[in-house]
């Protein structure tokens, strides 16, 4: 049986504490200190209706030991019984059953000292008219001093007395958690206690039909409820069953849509590229015929304009082609496999200098570059990571531009640069699309970073961010 959970941390009754005291007080021995350490006063210790934790009454029985001898306490054991009441226990089994009954009947769930002393567990092991066995084991989490035992032993060889009998002679083997009892009980002789060795079985067979047909109601109530919880269990699979046919339905109706609209979407995107494309390339032609056809006659303020309407066009292209990349994000195929990043930050980096060969740039790669993704999305964020550090120092002589694998850290990477930096307070929005926090005289679609942050929770993975203004950037990443 469980502990009863108002009962937690009042395991023992005060009942069980009164015969320490009292043996305290035969031997003149002051009571006060019984009480050290226990966090009880004397006066709940000595009240016989209160309840204490287990670890105050073994408290109790260590601060007894220092002044009492191994007999003395079996002494105190065995005067349990001088107790009225602990003698109104045994009464009845006196009456009606033998004196091995009487062992056997005590140490179950239900008895009296059961419920005194919460925290254990007894069984008669094996039992005869003239020998008993009994186990002792203590509950999860609980134990007790070696005091203990010799307390138990001097109670379990007293119990004979309340039948007019000679003690019982008992030996025990014991640890903190567990005793077993091997119990030798005197011969009962006389007139009653054949009566009551003759007509006991009578009471122990009334017992039992009454604990037999408890089982049965108890049996009777229980398949009861089995029958209702196999019913309600039988509607709920119903129940489930059918949603999950619906649920079915709607993920094949919506993954269907979903595939139609990415469609469309796909279609969509190329036809308005397209379109978009014919009217820049016609600007941007008709602006470069002007230009070398009549440039002569424009003056150098026309052939300025006529340079920023081409170079308007050529921007808006980019632009177009940038928003495409980042459509295609999400429709990529998301195959995995080893993706050599230093591998690709090296390429990107030629190139890059290939555009700009004057510039001085120094590429450093530090730690296990090699990482899970898709590698086509992987290049495409390497290449706006580094093309935003490589924009972003110009300025910087020499320009410094670092990949690293993050140490201490699996699957964390960053490429941190020595350029212009950017205040935090704008952090939020660095990763919107066409959120520049850049000075205009850095140019750029606003769209870079913005499909970096696509790529990194396409893969399931981290992006942030960590800078100050003039102190360059950092950019961390994970792929899931």
């Amino acid at each position: 049986m469980e502990i009863p959970a108002e009962l937690i941390g009042h395991e023992a009754s005060c009942r069980l504490l009164a015969p320490l005291f009292l043996g305290a007080a035969r031997k003149g021995l002051p009571l006060e200190p019984l009480a050290e350490g226990t966090g009880y006063p004397l006066e709940h210790l000595r009240d016989s209706k209160r309840r204490v934790a287990w670890a105050c009454y073994q408290k109790v029985l260590s601060n007894l030991a220092r002044s009492l001898s191994d007999e003395e306490i079996v002494a105190v054991g065995a005067s349990f019984l001088d107790q009225p009441l602990h003698r109104a226990y045994v009464l009845p089994y006196r009456l009606r059953f033998t004196l091995a009954e009487t062992y056997r009947r005590g140490v179950r769930p239900d008895s009296a000292l059961a419920r005194q002393i919460l925290v254990q567990d007894m069984m008669v092991v094996s039992s005869s008219d003239r020998r008993i066995v009994l186990e002792v084991r203590f509950k999860p989490g609980y134990t007790c001093v070696r005091e203990y035992w010799l307390l138990r032993k001097g109670f379990i060889e007293s119990i004979p007395r309340a039948f007019g009998l000679p003690p019982a002679r008992a030996t025990y083997t014991g640890t903190d958690t567990f005793a077993r009892f091997d119990i030798a009980l005197p011969e009962d002789g006389s007139i009653v206690g054949k009566l009551r060795q003759r007509s006991s079985w009578i009471f122990a067979a009334k017992d039992a039909a009454a604990a037999l047909r408890r089982v049965n109601d108890e049996l009777l109530d229980r398949n009861t409820e089995l029958e209702r919880e196999i019913e309600a269990r039988k509607a709920a699979e119903e129940q489930l069953r059918t949603l999950n046919g619906a649920l079915e339905q709607r993920i094949q109706e919506r993954t269907s849509d979903l595939e139609q609209a990415n469609a469309e979407l796909s279609m969509f995107s190329t036809s308005i590229a397209h379109d978009l494309r014919t009217p820049l390339r016609a600007i941007n032609g008709f602006a470069t015929t002007v230009l070398l056809d009549h440039g002569d006659r424009i003056g150098a303020e026309g052939k300025d304009s006529l340079q920023r309407i081409m170079s308007g066009a050529v921007r808006m292209g980019d632009l177009i082609d940038a928003l495409l990349s980042l459509g295609k994000i999400a429709r990529a195929d998301m195959k995995r496999e080893p993706v050599d990043l230093g591998r690709i930050a090296r390429a990107v980096i030629e190139e890059l200098r290939a555009v700009e060969p004057a510039r001085s740039v120094e590429l450093v790669l530090e730690g296990e570059l090699v990482a899970q993704g898709n590698p086509p999305l992987v290049h495409a964020l390497l290449e706006n990571l580094l093309g935003n550090a490589w924009k972003f120092t110009k300025d910087r002589t020499p320009a410094r531009i670092e990949l690293r694998a993050t140490e201490g850290a699996h699957g964390v990477f960053c490429v941190r640069d020595n350029g212009v930096g950017f205040d935090m307070k704008h952090a939020d929005r660095i990763f919107q699309p066409f959120a520049r926090l850049a000075p205009k005289a850095f140019d750029g679609t606003g769209v870079g970073l913005a499909t970096v942050d696509r790529i990194v929770k396409r893969h399931g993975g981290k992006l942030w961010v960590a800078s100050a203004p003039g102190n360059g950037a950092a950019f961390w990443f994970s792929l899931g």
